[in-house]
């Protein structure tokens, strides 16, 4: 039996980035990282622009005291007529293109017309409330990296360079099994000895906020014909995440069905609590699999520990975590361990850093406790004693995403 880290690595090995592919820009692209650097075929702004509806303005206003004579507006999307001669002003919209000559913009609450005059009533400087030709950006311009995730201002970016297309890593589909028997799907009631299948649930959740695409294929019973209909069809998928069946019990069958199918077991069994029973292997094609324990807690720590930094890794970052935080723990804590250990305990961010809250877990199958856990403590085997205000590391997943997005390749 190996540590998680030794897992980790043999993982990390194997999630290479995925080919890159040439798609169009569209919301089934979000997450995607570019393969390329773009570069920007015009300037941004295309034009001197106004930043506010007001008036444009020109030349020395030492002699406007009775009022700036007024010339034709410009609105946006026009086209500005003549130049502006110094003494006049024109209307101008915001995103308005503005006239040669001008050389600032009036907001039109500081103004007021009388006998067909602008009065001013506090000048603005030269330059103030103008975009100028190029501020954002000059054409031929890097305006994103190769590396960036695509994400909603990135899609905007896209599109004002003209880029409808592009090279993309992309987001993989992860597909997800839940094994046993005992589960029925979560709209079912529990009859006898079932229970819901909250772990699928769970892990798709977590595949989405990876940034992946989660595709469920529904319950393999114990059954070793309809197990291997389902693995066949997951391992066609870049990365197949099993829930329960694991273990070295008479129905667990994951690890002799996987094995018929040409997977290659890499990881079976690790020193971590929970969740030693992880395996992973890799397909004929080079896919990802994963196998975890049916309990949620152990699933959800293997899930976030270790599958969670592959997925990053399969996407394109170049560190892809697990990152883990410095918390403070608000109470002390006591406890004896048989190997390392992720506790889960819920998490604070404050103006000092992070507080780290003990939750009093007792097993692995507390699918409760977890919706109070906002991360994991990570604990050294044998006993443990934390002292009040103590630091601590602690695994928060719902930052290693963004710690990673620092890190990644550009």
């Amino acid at each position: 039996m190996i540590t998680w880290q030794e897992a980790h690595r043999s993982i990390l090995d194997q999630a290479k980035p995925l080919p890159l592919q040439i798609g169009p820009i569209s919301s089934s692209s979000l997450g995607a990282i570019l393969g390329d650097d773009v570069l920007a075929d015009i300037d941004a702004p295309p034009f001197d622009k106004a930043l506010m509806d007001g008036f444009a303005l020109s030349g020395d206003t030492s002699a406007q005291s009775d009022g700036w004579p007024l010339g034709d507006g410009v609105y946006a999307g026009g086209i500005p007529g003549k130049a502006l001669e110094p003494g006049y002003a024109v209307p101008v919209a915001t995103g308005a293109p503005i006239p040669t000559g001008a050389d600032r913009v009036i907001p039109i609450e500081r103004t007021e017309k009388i006998n067909g005059l602008l009065k001013v009533k506090e000048l603005p400087g030269i330059g103030d409330f103008i975009a100028t030709k190029g501020a954002d950006y000059k054409a031929g311009d890097t305006v994103l990296k190769r590396g960036t995730v695509l994400c909603p201002s990135v899609a905007g970016a896209l599109a004002a360079v003209g880029k409808t297309a592009l090279r993309l890593i992309p987001a993989p589909t992860v597909s997800v099994i839940s094994t046993g028997s005992e589960l029925v799907e979560p709209n079912m009631k529990p009859m006898g000895g079932q229970i819901r299948n909250s772990n699928a649930s769970m892990l798709l959740s977590g595949i989405h906020r990876a940034g992946c695409l989660p595709k469920y294929l529904g319950i393999a019973p114990d059954c070793a014909q309809a197990l291997r209909n389902l693995i066949a069809e997951g391992i066609t998928h870049p990365v197949l995440i099993l829930s329960g069946g694991v273990s070295v019990g008479e129905k667990d069958l994951v690890r002799a069905t996987l094995e018929e199918l040409g997977v290659k077991i890499i990881v079976h069994g690790i020193k971590l609590k929970p969740g030693r029973p992880f395996l992973f292997g890799i397909t004929p094609g080079g896919g990802l699999v994963f196998g975890l324990p049916g309990n949620p807690t152990s699933s959800l720590a293997n899930f976030d520990l270790l599958i969670h930094p592959a997925l990053l890794a399969l996407r394109g970052y170049r560190n892809p975590g697990p990152h883990f935080q410095v918390a403070r723990m608000e109470e002390s804590l006591i406890v004896d361990n048989n190997r390392p250990t992720l506790r889960p305990v819920s998490v604070c961010p404050t103006n000092f850093g992070y507080i780290a809250y003990d939750l009093g877990a007792k097993g692995s199958f507390e699918l409760g406790v977890l919706t109070r856990a906002y991360g994991w403590l990570e604990l050294a085997p044998g006993r443990v004693e934390i002292q009040k205000d103590e630091e601590v590391r602690v695994l928060v997943p719902e930052l290693s995403a963004v710690t990673a997005l620092l890190l990644q390749t550009t």
